[in-house]
């Protein structure tokens, strides 16, 4: 399948976070060939994403992943991640990587791959993407003093990605 591209036309939560100045541009696309599956990547390159800016704008990001899953009905697998980049403390550069990534679990539908099953899941660790964005947040309280107190951390990017299932 191609890319689909976006000829100036680009999702509402996307240019509403490219105006907050969270963008380094707007989202780039790329196919992916891997040896039993293929598909596309979405990529939004993020500038300066504290963790304030993350937690005012969450539900636009949170959007815009929706939205971009959505364009692309023909593919079968979603699956979207947050690369995360610590500011660690000297204590933390013994026990902590540099960057982790947050995935959100592969599903068949956009929706439950970003906000979830409708009524939630009781009494299960879940992982869409809404969860990943309160791991997110909650950084500096599950590393305390192994992370900077100011600027705990800087989200690098989020990236959609579709599959199209097996290759026949």
């Amino acid at each position: 399948m191609a890319v689909k591209r976006y000829q100036g036309k680009y999702p509402g939560a996307t240019r509403a976070l490219y105006d907050l100045g969270l963008l380094r541009g707007y989202p780039t696309q790329k196919e992916a060939f891997l040896m039993r599956d293929s598909g596309i990547n979405i990529r939004y390159s993020l500038k300066g994403c504290t963790p304030e800016k993350f937690r005012h704008a969450s539900d636009l990001f949170l959007e815009a992943a929706f939205e971009e899953a959505e364009r692309y009905p023909e593919y079968k697998w979603r699956f979207a991640r947050f690369e995360v980049q610590l500011n660690r403390t000297a204590k933390g550069r013994k026990s902590l990587p540099l960057t982790q990534t947050y995935t959100a679990g592969k599903h068949t539908d956009s929706r439950i791959m970003v906000y979830g099953p409708p009524g939630g899941v009781p009494d299960e660790v879940t992982n869409f993407l809404v969860d990943q964005i309160e791991k997110i947040l909650d950084i500096p309280l599950r590393y305390t003093g192994k992370v900077n107190k100011q600027r705990p951390y800087t989200i690098l990017f989020l990236e959609i990605c579709l599959r199209r299932g097996s290759v026949e």
